[in-house]
């Protein structure tokens, strides 16, 4: 193998174990996230995770007064928002680890590939 070649891969090597360890980094955190959304009238609130899940639902009191159609807007409305934002946040995350990890290092030329050819048919004959 040329220096080069070499050098292309150690560099490809670190830079890929660097970038897993950022993207395991980034999926701990996603998994963290806490997205919460409060209904028009502010009378529910509601918590999802990352994944979108429900993790709390707050109801104020006042709910009681709403009646079912309403209350299942408002629920609705707080989960959307809740879920939403939850979103947002992993999105950001994601973003931020693949501006990081994108730049994994130029592949080998056709120069390069040649050279390498040429040096094992030499060396087996």
């Amino acid at each position: 193998m040329s220096t080069y070649e070499v050098e292309w891969m150690e560099q490809a090597l670190t830079q890929a174990r660097r970038a897993i360890g950022r993207l395991q980094q980034a999926r701990s955190a996603i998994l963290s996230v806490a997205g919460t959304g409060t209904s028009a009238g502010g009378l529910i609130s509601v918590t999802c995770d990352g994944s979108g899940g429900v993790t709390a639902v707050a109801l104020d009191p006042r709910v009681r007064r709403l009646d079912l159609a309403e209350l299942g807007k408002e629920v609705t409305a707080a989960l959307r928002a809740a879920q939403a934002e939850a979103e947002r946040q992993a999105r950001e995350l994601a973003d931020a680890v693949m501006a990081e990890t994108g730049s994994l290092p130029v592949p080998l030329d056709e120069t390069a590939i040649r050279d390498r050819i040429e040096q094992v048919v030499r060396e087996a004959l």
